[in-house]
């Protein structure tokens, strides 16, 4: 029973810890569909169905639905210039980001996992910790 209630109570530390990271989001540089490079503060939305990017906090979000079962894509792969690339399609919106760190790997690797298997956060993350 002990076992049970420790494990219980880390899988609910690890959600809350990996959704609070996701939520607070990463500053990444975005590509732009001109080809250009802007910097935005990339994170999913507070109710986890999309993700968001902004120049500063503060301002109105422009966002990647990520909840369409049929066609929300993630992606990460290596550009001709060797940069790592994460992209995020759905019908409304495309976002290709530099992964530069760490955070911003981490960051997309999550993402992509969730949106390959078409799971929430919650059912990602509860099957991750029980490989622990």
């Amino acid at each position: 029973p002990d076992l049970k209630k420790a494990r219980d109570v880390f899988q609910a530390m690890l959600m809350e810890t990996v959704e609070a990271f996701l939520r607070s989001g990463v500053v990444f540089n975005k590509i732009g569909r001109n080809g250009k490079i802007y910097q935005r503060i990339v994170r999913w939305s507070k109710d986890m169905k999309s993700v968001e990017w902004v120049k500063a906090l503060g301002e109105s979000p422009r966002y990647v639905l990520m909840n369409s079962i049929n066609n929300a894509k993630a992606a990460i792969s290596t550009d001709q210039h060797g940069d790592e690339i994460c992209n995020l399609s759905s019908d409304h919106r495309s976002l290709s980001l530099v992964l530069e760190n760490n955070s911003q790997r981490h960051w997309a690797e999550v993402t992509a996992q969730v949106v390959k298997h078409r799971s929430s956060i919650a059912a990602y993350l509860e099957s991750i910790s029980k490989q622990l």
